[in-house]
This record gives C-alpha cells, sequence and structure tokens, in this order.
C-alpha cells in the first residue's frame, strides 16, 4: 500500500526520498487531524490521545523514515474513526454499512500483515452485530470490504508462490533456526 501511494510521486518526478517524507507528514498530519476530530468532544480523551501520540517513540522515530509506520498510524486513526461512528450510528440493526471499515482493514493488511490479529477481534464483533439484520447482507459486506487484500493475496499466491511477505517469512525461518 505505501509503495502504491510512493509510485505516483516517483513517476512525477519527485525524488523518493523527497516523496517519502511527504507523504509521511501528510499521514501523520492528516492522522492527527482526524484523531483530534475523533475524540474532541471528550477532552479527557483527546489529552489522553495526545499523550499517547507524543509518548509513541515508534510514531515519532518512524514519522519521517520513509517506512509505512505513517500509512499504518493515519488507516488506524480512520479504522477507529469509522468504528466509532457505526457503533454510534448503527447499532445492532441498522441500515449503515460495514464496507468502510472493511475496506480500510483490509488496507491496514495489505499496509503490513502484522496488523491482523489486532483487527481481527474488531472485525468479528462487528460482523457478530451485524449478522442480526441479515447474515447475507453481512456476509457481502464483509466480501466487498475484504475484496483487495483478498485479491492481492490471489495475485500474491500465482506471482510469488505465497499469500505471505517473503520479509516474513525470512524472520518465521530466521527465528525457527535461532530456536534450535
Amino acid at each position: 500500500a505505501w509503495l502504491g501511494l510512493l509510485l505516483p510521486l516517483r513517476v512525477a518526478g519527485l525524488p523518493l526520498p523527497a516523496a517519502a517524507f511527504l507523504l509521511s507528514w501528510l499521514a501523520v498530519s492528516a492522522a492527527l487531524v482526524l484523531l483530534w476530530r475523533t475524540v474532541s468532544d471528550r477532552p479527557a480523551r483527546g489529552w489522553l490521545c495526545v499523550a499517547a501520540v507524543v509518548g509513541s517513540r515508534v510514531l515519532l522515530d518512524f514519522s519521517s523514515s520513509g517506512l509505512e509506520t505513517p500509512l499504518s498510524f493515519l488507516l488506524i486513526v480512520v479504522f477507529v474513526h469509522l468504528v466509532l461512528g457505526w457503533e454510534r450510528s448503527s447499532g445492532v440493526g441498522g441500515s449503515r454499512t460495514l464496507i468502510p471499515v472493511f475496506l480500510v482493514a483490509s488496507a491496514l493488511v495489505l499496509t503490513r500483515h502484522d496488523h491482523a490479529p489486532l483487527l481481527a477481534p474488531v472485525l468479528a464483533f462487528l460482523a457478530f452485530r451485524r449478522s442480526f439484520s441479515g447474515w447475507v447482507r453481512c456476509g457481502a459486506e464483509i466480501l466487498v470490504g475484504l475484496a483487495p487484500f483478498v485479491t492481492w493475496s490471489l495475485f500474491s499466491c500465482l506471482y510469488y508462490g505465497s499469500p505471505v511477505p517473503n520479509t516474513a517469512l525470512a524472520k518465521v525461518t530466521f527465528s525457527s533456526l535461532a530456536l534450535e
């Protein structure tokens, strides 16, 4: 996902380091604005979020590294914003769709597969809540929302021979060798 955002800037002639820095800055700025809008109705939550962001060494260290951390941060904030909005407006039998929530989850997992275990419980809970308005509709919304991830995984299996990124496979292989 990060590469997909960097490529158009690179094709437009922007040097890769400048493109990565620009995208990082834009992603972190957008995430902070959306985070504040999400929690601004409760000042205590707002200050807690500010403290969490300022106290996050990972975010501060990697926000301008050129890696995908700023995109992950933005997508996590968008995911939380959408989940809270869905919970507020829809409830159990509401008409609001889960497609945007699952699309953002799909983008998060495409950015880093490590996000899947963090998202799975929330997505399962939302699917369970949505299923009360009909299993078919719920399943269709989930399939549409996860389509980018499923499509990429199928392509990855055909092209690379595995749906898991080779960097993850290298880490698993290295870890298992270190344990022996």
